[in-house]
């Protein structure tokens, strides 16, 4: 049975089975889906020599099947749900993981244990992944320009020992000639419950859990364990650098790696380096970016490096460096900065591990690593104590230090994978003993548990007397409050406000934040930043099929700034709901509307912007009946769609075509977008032409709409995973007219939809009467003639960028939609 791993106090709760398996459970109320993570200790450096890159390819090869899961059916209870799943492999320790709703956990807690209990390997599987390893290692590291830059090449120059110098992907060719049996060793001596930190995260009982993870988990036997590889580094006693040349190099890039003070026992010593990242990216006088550790802070046992990155000349770098610390070595130099840099800190780590996924394996690396999941939510009040002196000393032991320099620059081709330690290979495997072989039990797939409802824990709502809809939503997991302010007719531009981002595309103006208390200062400065915001230069060709629409039909292009009519303020956090409404009011309703407005739809028109830009992006815009737009029935229609034109589309090389609903000048639509080339029109126009008309003649049957409806309604529980998805999917259905409510209700309403219901939809959404096409991109030389969009004459508009004349044009590639 279990038992307690340590005193119990607030956080997560931590058991240790009778096995070795360690447990952590983090319950999160009112959470619909689930994270589970399993952290294995075993990593790049657990390698032998004539073994480097065994530890990332076996992660790969957990994926392919177990005992009572066969090759290609590990994902059977999670993609088709809406879930997730992945793996990584890191320097100490390996980790996979999956995201469900919560009526599938019990399946994830059985897929873990029988690939931990009796993973199946077999030659064709690992030829497979084999291949896609070598993919993998020519897209991260041959193929980009800069490719290698913080690893493996960093710790080739930094380090001495094999164990953390070696290129943890190792080389195919290698890895090709190990004898399969060696395989099966690997997993023997790392791959054990005593080897092991298990997490789960999410809207569960942990009492629940824990029956669970005792019935999947419990009867694995432990074994004995490989002994940990010695991560002793010598001294270093000058700096080393390290120099690849690639010919598609334009620029140097330079990375320094400096060694970090152990975090396990020095832990004051690493925040204070880890403050000194910050204070470095955020003041620099060029850009770099800075940080902690190869794969992030306290990702690793000791040793791990403090990274400094810029493209730029390597003495330019370094020079910026040692000033820096000679600079901040004076803590009255570092007071000014400190606050902020602090703030920034934590508000940052309660923004990342708000999400369950995030949140499952940062509690289980911080157990397996440091052997306390607890820290993880300490960190942030250490962070706050961190006084001028800590970062002082942080520099002062950087500018003390000597570093590794890696650079890499125009010239030859240069190998990017080769390590700077010798490394003793060999073909031979170690000997071993054959085990006897061990008959199982055939285990059956568990049934679905039962599956709660989301919920808001608070939520209130007003309409501003200047038009501007405020929702706020209370979600307390996490100190910390993310808004988001989307305006229409976005077309504008503005200056980049501290702390927030601001995105603009041809319909919207979205503006994100977050802070980690009181939102005056951040309401004001969104009400600054729409204030200040400007049209781009009027151009009919914009960045899209939509950007030529919204330039057509607009009656005063040249708007002062966005509109607060139509806008939505969206708050989710550890926040008062109706305080919140109080501040938006105070900041946001002298926020006044521009005297600008848009033409409505002028149906069937056909308007053909010619650019240089590659290739033809193409957008049919149907008129929305606006009655029932929040129906089910439609959005599965367009989930059904979207799966259908994609397996169409695999037909074409490099096409596609994607379905979807939205809001356009004021208007609910459904559009088609696509991309192709020249060569690829007719072929693409044809198709799309032929899945619309399927659309209309042929509604999916029972058995599609039941896949569909579990899939997106596993999906859309996926907004409740972090507060910052929640306030995304708030803002983007509160901008489509509907009630955050619809999110809550949406998922059982999908599996309620039936065959007659999706018809229905089919036939408002495909079968408009009111069709527009707007196309852009290397139209311009095709032979135009006038037609008809899809039986429905209208005018033709052709925009040159030369002229930006304006004639009635047709393409006759266009015309294979009428019929």
């Amino acid at each position: 049975m279990s038992q307690l791993n340590s005193e119990q106090g607030p956080g997560p709760i931590r058991r240790t089975l009778s096995n070795g398996l360690r447990v952590v459970i983090d319950s999160t109320a009112r959470i619909p889906r689930v994270a589970t993570a399993v952290h294995y200790g075993v990593g790049f450096r657990s390698e032998p020599p004539a073994r480097e890159g065994f530890a990332h390819l076996f992660e790969h090869l957990m994926f392919r099947g177990s005992e009572n899961l066969p090759e290609g059916s590990f994902y059977d209870h999670i993609v088709p749900f809406g879930g997730s799943s992945g793996g990584t492999t890191h320097q100490d320790y390996t980790d996979f993981f999956q995201v469900t709703p919560v009526a599938m956990l019990e399946r994830a807690l059985f897929a873990e244990a029988d690939r931990m209990r009796a993973p199946v390997f077999t030659p064709s599987a690992l030829a497979v992944q084999l291949d896609g390893i070598e993919q993998e290692i020519r897209e991260a590291i041959s193929d980009p320009p800069y490719g290698g830059l913080r690893w493996p090449l960093l710790p080739a120059a930094l380090y001495r020992s094999y164990a953390n110098a070696h290129n943890g992907y190792g080389r195919i060719e290698d890895l090709r000639a190990v004898p399969f049996g060696d395989f099966e060793d690997f997993h023997r001596d790392y791959y054990a419950p005593n080897n092991a930190v298990l997490t789960v995260v999410g809207g569960v009982r942990p009492q629940s859990v824990l029956a669970m993870i005792e019935r999947h988990f419990g009867d694995i036997p432990p074994r004995p364990i490989a002994a940990i590889a010695n991560l002793a580094e010598p001294d270093q006693e000058a700096d080393r650098w390290l120099r690849r040349t690639r010919p598609d190099v334009t620029a140097p890039a330079v990375a320094l790696g400096y060694r970090l003070p152990d975090p396990g026992i020095s832990t004051t010593a690493y925040l204070g380096h880890l403050a000194l990242a910050e204070i470095v990216r955020a003041t620099a006088p060029i850009a770099v970016d800075a940080g902690c550790g190869l794969f992030g802070p306290f990702d690793a046992r000791d040793p791990d490096v403090f990274i400094v990155v810029g493209m730029t000349e390597p003495d330019v770098l370094r020079n910026m460096a040692e000033r820096y610390w000679s600079l901040l070595s004076c803590a009255s130099q570092v007071a000014e900065v400190l606050p902020r840099a602090l703030a920034d800190l934590i508000l940052e780590h309660h923004r990342r591990h708000a999400d369950l996924q995030d949140r499952a394996r940062a509690l289980g690396r911080f157990e397996l690593l440091f052997d306390d999941a607890r820290l993880l939510d300490g960190l942030p009040g250490m962070i706050a104590t961190l006084a001028a002196e800590d970062i002082a000393r942080a520099a002062q032991h950087l500018g003390n230090s000597s570093k590794a320099v890696v650079v890499i620059e125009h010239g030859p081709d240069s190998d990017p994978t080769a390590s700077a330690v010798a490394i003793a290979r060999s073909s031979e495997s170690p000997c071993r003993e054959p085990e006897p072989a061990v008959r199982r039990e055939s285990r059956p797939l568990p049934a679905p548990i039962l599956q709660p409802d989301p919920t808001f824990a608070g939520y209130a709502e007003t309409l501003l007397d200047n038009g501007l809809r405020v929702i706020a939503i209370r979600d307390d997991r996490a100190p910390v409050i993310e808004v988001r302010l989307r305006c229409p007719y976005g077309a504008a531009v503005g200056p980049t406000h501290t702390g927030m981002r601001m995105t603009s595309d041809s319909e919207w103006l979205d503006i994100s934040a977050a802070a980690a208390a009181g939102l005056d200062d951040l309401l004001s400065n969104m009400a600054a930043a729409v204030s200040e915001c400007v049209p781009p230069p009027a151009s009919p060709l914009g960045s899209g099929p939509d950007a030529v629409l919204r330039h057509h039909w607009s009656i005063a292009a040249q708007q002062s700034r966005p509109s607060p009519r139509g806008s939505v303020l969206v708050a989710v956090g550890d926040l008062d709901p109706d305080y919140l409404l109080q501040q938006a009011h105070t900041a946001l309703s002298s926020w006044a509307e521009p005297a600008w407005r848009f033409a409505p739809w002028r149906a069937d028109d056909v308007i053909i912007a010619a650019n240089p830009h590659p290739g033809i992006e193409l957008a049919w815009s149907w008129s929305e009946p606006a009655q029932n737009t929040g129906s089910p029935a439609r959005y599965l229609a367009i989930a059904v769609a979207g799966i259908r034109f994609a397996e169409r589309m695999s037909e074409v090389s490099g096409a596609w075509v994607t379905p979807g609903r939205d809001v356009f000048l004021g208007r609910p639509r459904m559009f088609l977008k696509a991309k192709t080339s020249r060569a690829e029109l007719d072929a693409v126009v044809a198709l799309t032409a032929a899945e619309v008309r399927r659309a209309l003649d042929e509604p999916p049957g029972t058995p599609d709409i039941d896949l569909a409806a579990a899939y997106c309604g596993g999906q859309l529980l996926g907004c409740f995973d972090s507060p910052s998805r929640l306030a995304d999917a708030v803002r983007l259905t509160a901008a489509a007219g509907r009630e955050p409510n619809w999110l809550l209700r949406l998922p059982e309403r999908l599996r309620a939809v039936t065959r007659d219901d999706m018809a229905v939809a089919m036939d408002e959404l495909f079968g408009s009467s009111a069709r527009v096409l707007a196309a852009t991109g290397s139209v311009a030389g095709l032979e135009f003639q006038e037609v008809t969009l899809m039986q429905h004459p209208g005018k033709r508009h052709f925009v040159s960028e030369a002229t930006n004349d304006t004639e009635l044009v047709g393409n006759p590639s266009l015309a294979k939609l009428e019929n």
